[in-house]
């Protein structure tokens, strides 16, 4: 004979189901919202087509031993080398 107990989690059961099948359709249009606006357009720009930065080699000071990029200027000590 069915118990209440035995009710009671089949009752269970069947809520956590519907449930499950609830979440999983919602998951899906959220997932398929994304794609959509995926395809519209890009959320990043890939590395390749990002501009390149300049790189320039820094210099190390004789006096101060800080490094400095060629052409920047002095570094506004009175003994500077560069200014």
């Amino acid at each position: 004979m069915l118990s209440l107990s035995k009710i009671l989690l089949l009752v269970l059961v069947v809520l956590a189901v519907f449930t499950g099948a609830r979440l999983a359709r919602i998951f899906g249009q959220r997932r398929e919202t994304i794609r959509r606006e995926d395809r519209r357009e890009p959320r990043h720009v890939p590395r390749r087509r990002r501009a390149a930065r300049e790189v320039a080699d820094a210099d190390r000071c004789a006096r101060c031993g800080s490094f400095v990029v060629p052409g920047a200027g002095p570094c506004g000590r009175a003994d500077c080398p560069i200014g």
